[in-house]
């Protein structure tokens, strides 16, 4: 959907756009995709089973970011693949307080 409406800026609006290399100003991509990977280091530290060392969960985070990056069509697609991601690097906690209540 080139051109429409939520295209500019990489389809900021909730138009979906073009795909995210298309997007002309770089700056708004540059800031957006960090915030990405430090979001996804983040997770990896509050959620990681044993601790990584920092050089490694950052060329982790990046290598994921660039993967889904790479395979988004839109800001939209970019942003669910992000969200999908991490839902699946987080626990799900739902359960735990149904579990726990039980043992009280």
């Amino acid at each position: 959907m080139k051109g429409g409406a939520g295209s500019s800026a990489w389809g900021f609006g909730f138009g979906g756009g073009a795909h995210p290399s298309a997007n002309p100003d770089w700056t708004i991509q540059l800031e957006a995709r960090q915030r990405t990977i430090n979001n996804i280091m983040t997770t990896l530290r509050m959620y990681a089973p044993v601790p990584i060392p920092e050089k490694s969960l950052q060329t982790f985070a990046l290598q994921l970011e660039e993967e889904i990056f790479n395979a988004s069509t839109s800001w939209f697609d970019y942003l669910f693949k992000y969200f999908q991601k991490m839902m699946d690097i987080c626990p799900q906690t739902n359960s735990i307080p149904n579990q726990q209540a039980g043992k009280h």
